[in-house]
């Protein structure tokens, strides 16, 4: 069996003297409860009488006051409570058998009032906590939104940032590449030698060297001066160009100085030694003399 609320707890709720806590577990027990509820209404009938009577402390007169007498439903109900009780004293002076009919109607005046404005109350503070709870989740998700928006925007900036970045140092090194591109064959065979000048501000020399047959998966390219002297050797593998097959090799410009060079091609078949496979020259002109 659930413990009865107790007058003096009922009052204290009606004043809005208990703590925040405490009102809310008694607000639940009166929406639910049909013997709260009695126990409420019968607190409030003799709380609305002890004001009526002037019998209230000072205190809770305040209290009192500024509950149920700062609408006019309120004041009309005091009043009323007020005209019944001096109705009821005169009538009993004069009748006191009449004095039992007269309070049971103040009784359920009082408690139809009552119990109009708690379920009003409940209600409203049930609508407030879930509109509460809504709000919170809409900014929440806002907040989050919000948070994404601002990631991708500084996501996109850094990309063009990169991008920006990449197309300026790519437009570098184009413009610091020097192109060419080799046949097959030495300069015995009568065909015109191949020559290119380097710029000072080069920074790679790019060979193409056209294949007149691929037959094997990777090749070996070295670069030598007419002497003999290594300046590159590395792997590469054929690749489609226009009018065919063909190597294509990147060597550091500062290493290639004007004179003649010679390219050595040779393929690698598969669990084989390397063989000779074709023969390149060309020839690197002198850098004009700087304007005096």
């Amino acid at each position: 069996m659930t413990e009865p609320v107790g007058r003096e707890r009922a009052v204290r709720f009606l004043l809005g003297e208990l703590p925040d806590d405490e009102r809310d577990v008694l607000e639940e027990r009166f929406f639910v409860e049909d013997d709260a509820l009695a126990e409420l209404k019968e607190a409030e009938d003799d709380l609305v009488d002890a004001y009526s009577r002037g019998v209230l402390s000072q205190e809770r007169s305040r209290l009192f006051e500024a509950r149920y007498l700062q609408d006019e439903p309120g004041q009309r109900r005091v009043a009323f409570a007020r005209a019944l009780s001096a109705a009821a004293r005169r009538d009993a002076a004069k009748r006191p058998a009449r004095a039992a009919r007269v309070w049971p109607w103040a009784a359920a005046v009082t408690a139809l009032a009552l119990t109009g404005a708690l379920l009003g109350l409940v209600r409203a503070r049930s609508t407030l906590a879930r509109l509460e709870g809504e709000r919170a989740a809409l900014a929440r998700a806002a907040q989050a939104e919000e948070d994404r928006a601002r990631g991708l925007a500084d996501e996109v900036e850094r990309l063009r940032t990169r991008v920006a970045d990449l197309e300026d140092r790519l437009g570098r090194d184009l413009d610091r590449v020097v192109a060419l591109t080799l046949t097959a064959g030495l300069a015995r065979e009568l065909k015109p030698l191949a020559s290119v000048a380097i710029p000072a501000e080069a920074s790679r020399v790019e060979l193409t060297l056209g294949l007149r047959d691929d037959p094997y998966p990777r090749y070996g390219v070295v670069i030598e001066t007419a002497d003999g002297r290594r300046v590159w050797s590395g792997a590469a593998s054929a690749i489609d160009v226009a009018g065919g097959r063909a190597l294509r090799v990147s060597v550091p410009a500062a290493g290639v100085q004007p004179g003649h060079y010679v390219v050595t091609v040779e393929g690698t078949p598969p669990g084989r030694p390397a063989v000779p496979h074709a023969d390149y020259v060309f020839r690197v002109l002198p850098r004009p003399a700087a304007p005096r």
